[in-house]
């Protein structure tokens, strides 16, 4: 049976094969496409592996894991990774690799192989997955920025640990993503060993390179964790949901929180205080039903965003997870 080309397909996201199917038609007619072609075709078959094995999974959350694949067994940093792994387990998470060596076969080690998953990248050589790693579980990119997408996309949270370029190269694209509004917020946990000094280096060199010239705003800072403890980091990772749910904007620059608590009036008088250089007309309760959460919260508040800066919707996403009242305390 053939399938039906992208002007025959009627299915849910119809409008989306269609107008990808013209696209494709209008590369194909240009003069030396073919590479632009394959990169299309291969970009569109890679999103389709990673949909199958990602897209009905939403049952649990899931850590983006990156660290260095030239750590070996018995390290510091691998027990360290391993040892991140079991706990993100016992948290009910699960945990997504690049599924090479290293820090990345120890954070699935830790996790098991029903806890893990593995976004690989084909090299010179055909991508093997570390052992850790079900083949049903794992999937291949030919291209790094696919494979940065799937690790982004099916991940509610990250820790990135020492590594070289490429650890480094996906650390400043989380915090870029992060800073632009590029992903939904997220927490980003920066995991040394116990004792290490790889990121409160990385740390040094933001504050008194990057912040103090004014490349960047102090509040992008609470856009990541830095710690050298498994546990804290797994606190971290939880508690960012502790009240926090997701997102979604109704215009430009009206946004929605979903939480499972209501703060009450007093409360959201005092974010609203704040946080007026972010939500210059106070934040209140809000009634907007979410429209791509996964796990839609019981309650919400609502603000129109003076300037999109997500250092501090960061900021006033941990106000509203740590507030007091969530515990019941006056």
């Amino acid at each position: 049976m053939n399938e039906p080309s992208g002007h025959e397909f009627s299915g849910p996201g119809a409008e989306f094969v269609r107008s990808g199917s013209d696209a494709l038609r209008r590369l194909a007619g240009l003069p030396n496409a073919t590479d632009d072609l394959e990169l299309a075709a291969t970009a569109v078959a890679e999103i389709e592996q990673a949909a199958r094995v990602f897209g009905g999974t939403a049952d649990h959350r899931r850590v983006g894991f990156f660290g260095s694949s030239r750590v070996p067994a018995g390290d510091p940093l691998y027990e360290q990774a391993r040892l991140l792994g079991e706990l993100i387990a016992a948290a009910g998470w699960q945990v997504i690799t690049g599924a090479g060596p290293g820090l990345m076969a120890a954070a699935n080690a830790g996790a098991g192989i029903e806890g893990g998953y593995g976004v690989n990248i084909a090299l010179r050589s055909a991508a093997k997955a570390n052992e850790f790693v079900g083949a049903e579980r794992h999937v291949v990119h030919k291209y790094f920025f696919l494979r940065k997408l799937t690790l982004v996309r099916a991940s509610a949270g990250f820790v990135v640990m020492p590594g070289g370029f490429g650890t480094a190269d996906e650390a400043f694209e989380l915090l870029t993503l992060a800073q632009m509004g590029k992903m939904p917020p997220a927490p980003i946990v920066l995991l040394d060993q116990p004792g290490g000094c790889y990121w409160t280096r990385f740390v040094d060199f933001v504050e008194h390179t990057m912040l103090d010239t004014g490349y960047l705003r102090p509040d992008s800072l609470a856009l990541f964790r830095v710690t050298d403890s498994a546990p804290a980091a797994v606190a971290e990772l939880v508690g960012f949901y502790a009240n926090y749910q997701c997102l979604h904007w109704t215009g430009e620059r009206r946004l929605v929180l979903h939480l499972h608590h209501q703060p009450p009036p007093a409360a959201l008088a005092d974010l609203a205080t704040r946080f007026a250089d972010f939500a210059g007309e106070g934040i209140t309760p809000g009634s907007e039903q979410p429209t791509d959460c996964d796990v839609p919260g019981a309650a919400a508040v609502s603000l129109l965003v003076t300037a999109k800066r997500y250092g501090r919707l960061r900021q006033l996403i941990d106000e509203l997870n740590a507030a007091r009242w969530l515990t019941g305390a006056d």
